[in-house]
C-alpha cells in the first residue's frame, strides 16, 4: 500500500474506535479516557494524511508537465525516421532521444509511436490493489470496447495482485464481537508472448523512405492491433462463464432475454452496463428476427439497450450450428493485456535480395490474463 492508503486505513479504523466508545450508553472513566486518546490520533492521522495529498498534487502537477514534454517529442518523431536510423545502424535526432527517454535500445521504437489519436481514458473504478493502468495503444480496437486495459509495462514478468476474499460484514449484537474475515490475494503473473509483422520495400524506395512515415504508422499500427485483438478475443471467450442459449433456434424473445439473464448485479445491475461482441452470423440472425408487432428486431433492442454491439471477426466460427458471442458486464479491470515497451526492427537484406527488396520486421511483445471470468459471459446461440 501506498502512505496514503494507509493513512486513510489508519484513519478509518480509529473512527471505527470512536464509534464502538459513542455507542456505550454509560462509559468507564477508562473508556472516557481511551476516547480522548482516540481522538487525537484522529486528529494526528488526518494532518498527516492532508500533507501527503497536498505532496501529491504538487507531485502530479511535475509529472504532468513531463508528460506534456514526452508527448511533443512523441509528435516530433517518424516512424520513417526510426527505421531509417535502424537500418543505418544509427538512430539520432529527436528519434534517438525518444528512445533514449523510454530506456531502448538502438534497434526498438517506442509503443506511443503507434497511438494514432487521442487515448480512451480507462475507467477509474479500478480496485487499490491492482496495477496502475497506463493508456491503451489502440482505442479503435475491439479489447477497448470489452474494457480489456493495455498498459505498457517494463521489462520483466507482470503480476497483477487481486483481492479475492474481502470483509464479511455483520450485524453483531450490542457489546457482540464480530467475526473477522481472514483477507485472502491472488497474484495472477503475466509472461510475454510475441506478435510478429513483417514487409517489404523496394531498394528504390530507399531514397524516399521518410515520406512513408503516415503508410508505415498506419500499417504496422493496424497489423499489431489486429493480431493483439485476435489473442485477447481469444483469451475473454476461452476463459469467460458459459451461458448456453442453444436450446433452440434463437428468435426474438431468447436473442434480447438472453442479454438480460447476463445481469448479475454484481458486475452489472443494469443493462446500459453490458456491451455485447458477436461474430458476424450471431450478428445478423439477431437482425433479422423482429417482434410480434415486427418493428424491431433483437438486435434493435440489444443496441438501444446496452452499451452497444458489435461484430468481431475474431469471434469463433459457427460449429454445429452454433455460435458463441460475449457479453461484458462493467468496465473494471477484469482482465488485462499489457504490451511490453519497445517495438523491436529487424533489417534483413538477404531474404529478397534477388529482387532488390528490403524485409521489415516488427516484433511486440504482449501478455493477457483473465483476472474476473464472471465479468464476460460466453453466450452461445443456434443461428440455424
Amino acid at each position: 500500500m501506498t502512505k496514503r492508503q494507509k493513512l486513510e486505513v489508519k484513519q478509518l479504523e480509529l473512527r471505527a474506535e470512536l464509534n464502538d466508545i459513542f455507542g456505550i450508553d454509560e462509559p468507564t472513566e477508562e473508556e472516557i479516557a481511551k476516547l480522548h486518546e482516540v481522538r487525537k490520533r484522529l486528529a494526528a492521522t488526518e494532518a498527516q494524511l492532508k500533507a501527503v495529498i497536498e505532496t501529491e498534487a504538487n507531485d502530479d502537477q511535475g509529472e504532468k508537465v513531463e508528460k506534456r514534454e514526452t508527448r511533443t517529442l512523441v509528435e516530433t518523431c517518424s516512424i520513417g525516421s526510426f527505421i531509417d536510423g535502424i537500418l543505418r545502424g544509427k538512430v539520432d535526432g529527436a528519434e534517438r532521444e525518444l528512445q533514449e527517454e523510454y530506456e531502448l535500445r538502438g534497434d526498438q521504437i517506442p509503443i506511443a509511436m503507434l497511438e494514432t489519436r487521442a487515448v480512451t481514458p480507462i475507467p477509474n473504478i479500478v480496485s487499490v490493489n491492482q496495477a496502475e493502468i497506463l493508456p491503451v495503444i489502440f482505442p479503435r480496437s475491439v479489447s477497448a470496447f470489452l474494457g480489456v486495459a493495455q498498459p505498457t509495462v517494463p521489462v520483466g514478468t507482470r503480476s497483477y495482485p487481486v483481492l479475492t476474499t474481502g470483509a464479511t460484514a455483520g450485524t453483531p449484537a450490542k457489546k457482540a464481537a464480530q467475526a473477522e474475515t481472514t483477507g485472502e490475494f491472488t497474484v495472477k503473473p503475466v509472461n510475454p508472448g510475441r506478435i510478429q509483422a513483417s514487409f517489404f520495400y523496394g531498394r528504390e524506395d530507399a531514397a524516399t523512405f521518410r515520406g512513408m512515415d503516415a503508410s508505415l504508422r498506419q500499417n504496422l499500427s493496424e497489423a499489431l492491433s489486429d493480431k493483439l485483438d485476435e489473442r485477447v478475443v481469444a483469451g475473454v471467450e476461452a476463459a469467460a462463464t458459459a451461458s448456453d442459449q442453444s436450446s433452440k433456434v434463437v428468435d426474438f424473445t431468447l436473442g434480447v432475454s438472453s442479454i438480460y439473464s447476463q445481469l448479475d448485479g454484481i458486475y452489472a445491475d443494469m443493462v446500459g452496463q453490458v456491451g455485447v461482441l458477436a461474430g458476424k452470423e450471431t450478428y445478423t440472425k439477431l437482425a433479422s428476427v423482429y417482434s410480434t408487432a415486427g418493428d424491431q428486431s433483437a438486435l434493435d433492442i440489444i443496441d438501444m439497450k446496452t452499451r452497444g454491439a458489435r461484430i468481431s471477426t475474431h469471434i469463433g466460427a459457427v460449429a454445429a450450428n452454433k455460435q458463441n458471442a460475449i457479453a461484458r458486464l462493467g468496465m473494471r479491470m477484469d482482465a488485462v493485456a499489457p504490451v511490453w515497451e519497445g517495438i523491436t526492427i529487424i533489417n534483413d537484406e538477404v531474404t529478397k535480395a534477388d529482387t532488390g527488396e528490403i524485409k521489415i520486421t516488427a516484433i511486440m511483445l504482449y501478455g493477457f490474463s483473465m483476472i474476473r471470468a464472471a465479468a464476460f459471459k460466453k453466450v452461445t446461440y443456434k443461428v440455424s
